[in-house]
């Protein structure tokens, strides 16, 4: 029945419609229609299918309604289709609605009841990161925040994704808002994100859910950019055999990053070598006993010590950390790795 009261509706609402998007990260001046917000609503409540959300904004791009010239609906699998109008929903009537001060939103002197997604057992957030992001908004608009253990009692869901679902790292939807919490896009195996990073996209996707749109000032949290995107700190135990090299993949978001370490060997006797090399083709060159190239600035390699606390600056994202010993035996090395 909903598909027949509602569809007829909505494409009436359509035809008088248009909306050009040129870009992802398009300017916060388009009038945002209102019908979009109820189409993501009645999703998120479950009063839409899966099929029928995808094709309320199929029919959008189809009919060049909404045209978004990166966004592809052709020869893609429902799957896909499904992240895509997550994301274009979210970008129509949120993510880039005008901006709203605080003294204009409806949020002040409310409570928003708050379902809170289990944070994964994989990695080692801490409540703290929610209530950090709830007491910024409290400050901002006088609101009021409840966690309530039953997401049917929320006004406000929190998802934490694993891989974001496109590029971007946080959306809303409706009163939905997922977070991503790491990936595994640099070098195959997944990395958690810095606890700041992800305490500033949940702030910023919660006032997507308040009602806030995007702001130009750079600033301030509702700013589409978070600007202290980076992985938290590489902390591994690695067992460094004989003529056997190890390589840690230096992850960062920028083309280039600085990158703070500790390492130290069990053994005292021996000395380790360490060198922060600009690809891992190069550690494949040292393990092979060729010519290989490796940072020579200060902080960047070391040859005559069983520990090591430094910096290495402007090492690329391709690059890594290459660890060897010319001992005989076994040792077991701690490192530390964090960009600045």
């Amino acid at each position: 029945m909903q598909t027949i009261v509602w569809v007829p509706v909505l494409f009436t609402v359509l035809f008088c419609t248009f909306i050009s998007i040129n870009d992802a990260r398009a300017q916060d001046s388009y009038a945002v229609p209102s019908w979009t917000k109820e189409i993501s609503d009645f999703w998120t409540q479950g009063r839409l299918s899966d099929t029928e959300f995808v094709n309320a904004f199929q029919y959008l791009t189809d009919n060049k309604i909404v045209t978004v010239p990166s966004l592809k609906f052709e020869s893609v699998s429902f799957d896909k289709k499904l992240e895509y109008t997550k994301t274009l929903s979210s970008f129509l009537w949120s993510e880039n609605a005008e901006p709203v001060s605080p003294d204009k939103t409806d949020s002040q002197s409310v409570t928003h009841y708050i379902y809170v997604q289990p944070i994964p057992d994989t990695t080692q957030f801490t409540s703290d990161l929610v209530l950090k992001s709830t007491n910024y908004w409290s400050e901002r608009t006088g609101s009021k925040f409840s966690i309530v253990s039953d997401p049917m009692d929320a006004t406000i869901n929190v998802t934490w994704l694993t891989e974001p679902h496109s590029e971007y790292i946080g959306y809303t939807i409706g009163k939905t808002a997922e977070v991503s919490i790491g990936d595994s896009k640099c070098d195959g195996t997944w990395h958690a994100y810095n606890m700041d990073f992800i305490s500033s996209t949940l702030s910023h996707e919660l006032g997507h859910a308040l009602g806030f749109g995007h702001s130009t000032n750079k600033d301030d949290i509702m700013y589409p950019v978070i600007p202290n995107a980076k992985y938290a700190p590489i902390i591994q135990t690695l067992t460094l055999e004989p003529d056997q090299p190890v390589f840690v993949h230096t992850c960062t978001f920028g083309q280039k990053g600085t990158f703070h370490y500790i390492i130290n060997s069990d053994d005292q006797k021996d000395p380790i070598k360490i060198f922060f090399v600009p690809s891992k083709m190069e550690f494949n060159k040292f393990r092979e006993g060729q010519v290989f190239n490796h940072y020579t600035n200060e902080g960047c390699f070391g040859t005559q010590s069983s520990s090591y606390y430094s910096a290495c600056a402007n090492v690329s994202r391709d690059g890594g950390l290459l660890i060897s010993s010319s001992s005989h035996d076994t040792q077991r090395i701690t490192v530390t790795l964090e960009e600045e």
